[in-house]
């Protein structure tokens, strides 16, 4: 090493011992003095005074020399004013630190610490952004907190503080505790932590921090440029804070609940916020009552720039009318318009259950003009991806699953639960998968209560525009109650329609699901078509499928209009045409329903023990069904004479013919008509041909043979004319009618000629 260098090494080290020697003998000459301190505390006031710029007193001084340093405490200290008035500040003790630099020739006395503990501070609130302190108003304070903090050490502890707020305008007045305060000054910033413990209505405590450019701190409370909040609570009510604090008025959720949030603010307005809630009881401000989350919890952060802002909520935890939201994430952002409204919107989802979601949405619907004419109700949503802009079409783009879904339609009185499936929608058109695998229902004005349509599904696309919209259903398979029914449909409001057009097709393979399926459709819009009478009278079988065929206004069905048209084959089928009379057994034929009007061509069966062919059942409208029927009959005599003896209207024949001994051969025919709501109104016509019967009337009269001719019976009774037989192997004719007036006590008059 080469001699000057050593030489410089040498000297170096040798200033350096006799610096650390010279700073540790005026070390120890402070510690040495120290003790001596009280002896001269009038003039540390005085100097202490002239240094803050305000009259300091102080009970006593305690000098000690701490860890990092010299340090002095003040015990009973008041701070006045040099105007008169009141303390500045009241203190049970401030703890103060002196800088060891201060020890250096020519740096001047410098605090490096300062701890206030017991102190009391009077707030007082005079108008949105001015406030008196210590009774003293704004302008007492020229310069705002940044003035007031130039004569702050680096470091300021506050512990036990107790804040009197006030707020006249509004009667409100209230102690906080500050139960801690730590103010940092460092390079032009200044950083707050500290905690609050408020009464116990508001919760059990608040934690504030804050960072803030210094230089921008020129108001009480809300510095003027860019700074960042902390805030951290334990049970804290915001219905209760924002009856507080004015600031706090504009709080879009009010409950009670923790919190760790950071926020970032320019001025008041609130930049981005980023953090974790887990709050009990929490509402929409300003939203309806009933909108309650027993729980919400999760990490969330929101971020606005300019006129478009982002919402994330991750590890969502929600809970609301005693059933728990499923883990979720959820992303949103939306842009303002000028005038501040809802210019577009973006909203992701893992899941959201829609008793929850669709007020709050409704809400914004409303805002937007916007009144969609089917809401979804109930339900959870899962995978939702929803896109609109304003200007744009109606519905939004939108992609979702969904399960247990629950539509309305309030303008028709339509309610349809129990769905499950997904749906996709963009450029005014979509599509969609539903099912309804557990228990779903279907409900309407026009019917009786809920029907069951568990099992259900269909394949839906639609298309929207601005004046119209159509929807189609493929691969429809609709069970309600045990019906079965398959189809397709296509719903649609034509421009300058007032409307919707319905065109339904589609069928089934058994007899009582025609009127099931029947019963679902909108019949009481005009005259209330009584499809369950349908559904009483035509209730077994077998039917080799039917299709049904509808279409039309909805607003004119059923017939104003519309059109309906339904075709079955019908085989071993039950009719029941009234409970007075017995059923129709082995039914089969062609039933054929266009409009209000039923019939039944080329029908076979039995009735009352007759069989009947070439039967056709009319009902002209179902409105007021009157039954007609028109039909042949080859069964023998006996056969049917049995048979009137079963039907309601035996009482019209003489009881010696009901209970007559009958045997050969008969054809008949019938024309029978009967109001269902008023079947003593019926109407009949029998007429049958004998070709060589027998009958005998009783055990005393023999037996008249080979009857040939006609019996005809109507609602008069029963008529004979010119009937042949043999009367004890005689020639005999036979007339029957009703007895002539006069002959009282008698129902029928016989001619015999022979």
């Amino acid at each position: 090493m080469p001699v000057a260098l050593k030489k410089a090494l040498r000297w170096l080290v040798g200033a350096v011992c006799v610096a650390l020697l010279v700073v540790a003998l005026l070390l120890g000459v402070l510690r040495v003095l120290m003790p001596l301190a009280p002896r001269f505390q009038e003039e540390i006031a005085e100097w202490t005074s002239d240094a803050l710029g305000y009259p300091v007193e102080f009970a006593r001084i305690e000098p000690s020399w701490g860890f990092a340093g010299p340090e002095f405490r003040l015990r009973g200290v008041r701070v006045m004013s040099e105007r008169g008035g009141g303390p500045l500040l009241l203190a049970d003790e401030i703890l103060v630190g002196i800088n060891l630099l201060t020890l250096l020739p020519g740096s001047g006395l410098n605090l490096d610490r300062m701890s206030i503990v017991g102190a009391r501070l009077s707030l007082r609130r005079l108008g949105p952004d001015t406030f008196s302190v210590q009774g003293r108003d704004p302008a007492y304070y020229p310069g705002g907190p940044a003035r007031l903090l130039a004569f702050v050490p680096p470091e300021l502890q506050l512990r036990d503080v107790w804040i009197d707020f006030e707020e006249p305008a509004r009667n409100v007045r209230e102690n906080v505790w500050l139960e801690r305060l730590s103010v940092t000054t460092a390079d032009g910033r200044i950083v707050l932590d500290g905690r609050l413990v408020p009464p116990d209505q508001y919760g059990e405590w608040l934690s504030v921090g804050a960072d803030i450019e210094l230089a921008q701190w020129t108001r009480a409370f809300l510095p003027a440029g860019r700074w960042r909040l902390h805030l951290e609570g334990r049970s804290v009510n915001l219905a209760k804070v924002r009856e507080l604090l004015t600031e706090a008025a504009g709080l879009p959720l009010i409950g009670s609940g923790d919190f760790n949030v950071f926020v970032d603010l320019d001025g008041a307005e609130i930049e981005q916020l980023f953090g974790e809630l887990d709050f009990a009881d929490l509402w929409v401000a300003g939203g309806p009552s009933d909108h309650v989350f027993d729980r919400l919890a999760g990490q969330f952060e929101w971020h606005r720039e300019g006129n478009v802002a982002e919402l994330t909520a991750a590890r969502l935890e929600a809970a609301r009318n005693g059933e728990d939201w499923r883990d979720t994430e959820i992303s949103a952002s939306w842009t303002l318009g000028p005038g501040g409204e809802l210019a577009a919107l973006q909203l992701e989802a893992g899941f959201v259950r829609l008793e929850d979601a669709i007020p709050p949405l409704l809400g914004i619907a409303r805002e937007l003009g916007v009144s969609p004419a089917l809401l979804p109700v109930a339900g959870d949503v899962s995978d939702l991806s929803l896109s609109w802009e304003s200007g744009g079409s109606f519905p939004p783009e939108i992609r979702a699953g969904f399960s247990g879904l629950s539509l309305q339609w309030p303008e028709r009185g339509l309610t349809l639960a129990g769905i499950d499936g997904s749906l996709r929608h963009e450029s005014g058109a979509g599509n969609a998968d539903l099912s309804i695998p557990g228990a779903g229902d279907f409900a309407a004005s026009w019917l009786d209560g809920p029907v069951s349509l568990t099992g259900a599904q269909a394949e839906l696309s639609w298309r929207t525009g601005p004046d119209n919209w159509s929807i189609e259903g493929n691969n429809l398979r609709i069970g309600a109650d045990g019906m079965d029914f398959a189809g397709r449909f296509s719903l649609s409001l034509p421009e300058g329609g007032s409307s919707p057009v319905l065109d339904l097709s589609g069928g089934g393979d058994r007899i009582e699901d025609l009127p099931a399926a029947l019963a679902l459709l909108p019949w009481q819009n005009t005259r209330g078509l009584p499809f369950g009478w349908l559904g009483r009278a035509l209730h077994a079988g077998r039917a080799d499928g039917w299709n049904m065929q509808l279409g039309g206004p909805l607003d004119s069905f059923p017939f104003g209009g519309a059109v309906l048209r339904v075709e079955m084959a019908i085989a071993d089928g039950v009719l029941t045409v009234h409970e007075a009379w017995p059923d129709v057994t082995d039914l089969s034929g062609k039933l054929v329903l266009n409009g209000s009007a039923l019939v039944i061509l080329d029908s076979a069966g039995e009735l009352a023990g007759v069989r009947w062919r070439d039967v056709r059942t009319d009902v002209r409208d179902l409105a007021s069904p009157v039954v007609e029927v028109n039909g042949e009959s080859d069964d023998p005599l006996p056969a049917l004479i049995d048979g009137l003896a079963r039907i309601p209207m035996a009482d019209r024949i003489h009881p010696m013919l009901l209970n007559a001994e009958t045997s050969g051969a008969a054809g008949t025919r019938v024309e029978f008509r009967l109001p269902i709501a008023d079947r003593s109104a019926w109407e009949i016509f029998t007429e049958t041909e004998l070709g060589g019967g027998e009958m005998k009337l009783n055990d005393l009269i023999p037996a008249v043979t080979n009857l040939r001719g006609s019996i005809r019976f109507t609602r008069a009774g029963v008529r004979v004319r010119e009937l042949q037989g043999r009367f004890l192997d005689q020639p005999l004719l036979i007339d029957v009618n009703r007895a002539p007036a006069g002959m009282a006590g008698y129902g029928y008059r016989l001619d015999l000629d022979g």
